[in-house]
């Protein structure tokens, strides 16, 4: 429930959550400023832990306050994990215009669009074509880390979520995130190994942790670059429906 404004310069939400083990703060363009709290806390708690962490609410304010814009034509496409930039050429005025719209890569490594000018079909070939380069990237680095750690999986699916970079089942199924193909490779080995871990550890205790560690000394580092995921993904990827 949207709460009133009179205490705070922005709007807020409070959501009480079975699974909140403490008070956090998430703030996202979709649902702005939200506290979660644990069941045994009270509303009046959560709002006062909301007063104790406006300063960094609001020093953090570019990401709630980030708008849904309008879809618009990227003039290239960056996979930073891969040290990649793909410029993309648009053609959308032939004779002999295709029916069916496509986007080929070209050996000079640019992107070629074929087809009508339309906004929407445009953003999810681009991203059809994004999500194919980040699963067979993924899939391939976490071979690499596998083997590195010692540490197994059973398999790997690829999703595209809003707030979750990865998962790991009790089954040692590890679930990544495609968005990772637009962050630095160290970000992402982090991410992999932090899932990886969970095969040993499948908790965030102490010794998870120490883990984590072993493998990526710097590992909190890259945990404050992924709480900025906006800055590093592009809104068409990220307002664009897989087809």
């Amino acid at each position: 429930m949207t709460k009133p404004t009179a205490i705070f310069d922005f709007p807020y939400q409070l959501r009480q959550s079975k699974k909140a083990k403490r008070m956090n703060i998430h703030l996202s363009p979709e649902k702005g400023v939200e506290v979660v709290y644990p069941l045994r806390a009270s509303e009046k708690g959560a709002i006062r832990f909301l007063q104790q962490q406006q300063a960094w609410v609001m020093k953090h304010r570019h990401i709630w306050e980030r708008k849904i814009t309008p879809l618009h034509l990227p003039d290239h496409v960056a996979l930073t994990a891969v040290d990649e930039i793909w410029p993309i050429q648009y053609e959308t005025a032939w004779v002999a215009m295709p029916k069916k719209a496509r986007l080929l890569p070209r050996p000079d490594g640019t992107l070629v669009y074929l087809g009508q000018k339309d906004v929407v079909t445009i953003c999810r070939l681009l991203k059809r074509w994004c999500l194919t380069k980040a699963k067979h990237y993924l899939a391939q680095r976490i071979k690499v880390l596998s083997r590195a750690t010692g540490l197994p999986y059973q398999s790997v699916i690829f999703r595209t979520q809003k707030t979750r970079w990865g998962s790991c089942s009790e089954t040692n199924v590890i679930s990544l995130n495609t968005s990772l193909i637009f962050l630095v490779q160290p970000v992402v080995d982090y991410v992999i190994i932090h899932e990886l871990a969970h095969t040993v550890h499948f908790n965030h205790s102490p010794a998870f942790w120490r883990l984590v560690e072993r493998y990526v000394p710097h590992y909190e580092r890259h945990r404050k670059m992924l709480r900025m995921k906006h800055d590093f993904i592009p809104d068409w990827f990220l307002q664009t429906r897989s087809s």
